[in-house]
């Protein structure tokens, strides 16, 4: 299957949402360092209207157009179970941390997608007993 230009990665959607197929959300570049930070382009109001929701005249002027989204992760995963903990979210120069991401996930995040696991374990598929996120690369690790 080929790469498309700009990509380094090739995903797979069994069933993609509406904010992925409108074009609101373009999928992430991830950057290996010791700090997991993935980088994404999002157009909010692609998603606001993918999901069903009208967006007024002011509103509409402010989140128009594709914005560099940065977040920065820390992974532990061991015995089939991986937890993603959500440390830090950058909108162009806008940043959120500690309680204000919080409130923030809790707020807009989870009620959107009630489904996603952020700060919480969850199942890891494939038998697969960890994923671990290194500087040389991404080291998946099968159950014998």
């Amino acid at each position: 299957m080929p790469i498309a230009e700009r990509w380094n990665y090739i995903v797979r959607l069994y069933r993609p949402r509406p904010e992925v197929l409108s074009g609101g959300w373009i999928f992430p570049a991830l950057v290996l360092t010791i700090v997991r930070i993935g980088f994404a382009l999002i157009d909010f109001l692609k998603l606001r209207h993918a999901q069903g929701q009208q967006t007024g005249w002011l509103l509409t002027k402010l989140i128009e157009g594709e914005r560099q989204v940065k977040v920065n992760i820390r992974m532990q995963s061991s015995g089939g179970k991986c937890t993603v903990f959500l440390t830090r979210v950058q909108i162009g120069v806008a940043v959120a941390s500690g309680a204000l991401l919080n409130i923030l996930l809790n707020t807009f995040f989870l009620p959107l997608y009630p489904d996603s696991k952020i700060n919480e374990a969850f199942e890891l598929d494939y038998d697969i007993e960890r994923i671990e996120i290194r500087p040389a690369g991404v080291r998946v690790l099968i159950k014998r």
